[in-house]
């Protein structure tokens, strides 16, 4: 578990956490969603090192043809 969700599930702090990070601790009753009916989509970025080696390699080439990506 993320330090962040620990601050929250602590009552020390609060924020936005991804709905896949939080839906288990919200279904168990330990995290409140403040705004239930908001959302906030944001584009994710793949960053990586060129020379990576084989399993970025792979990686990159499986989230490409995963998804949308640009590979600037």
């Amino acid at each position: 578990m993320e330090g962040f969700v620990k601050l929250a599930l602590a009552g020390t702090g609060y924020g936005m956490i991804p709905e896949m990070q939080a839906r288990p601790e919200i279904d168990a009753g330990r995290l409140v969603s403040i705004a239930p009916e908001q959302t906030l989509e944001v584009q994710l970025y793949w960053h990586f090192w060129r020379h990576g080696g084989g399993v970025i390699d792979r990686l990159t080439k499986a989230l490409q043809t995963a998804g949308t990506f640009d590979s600037r």
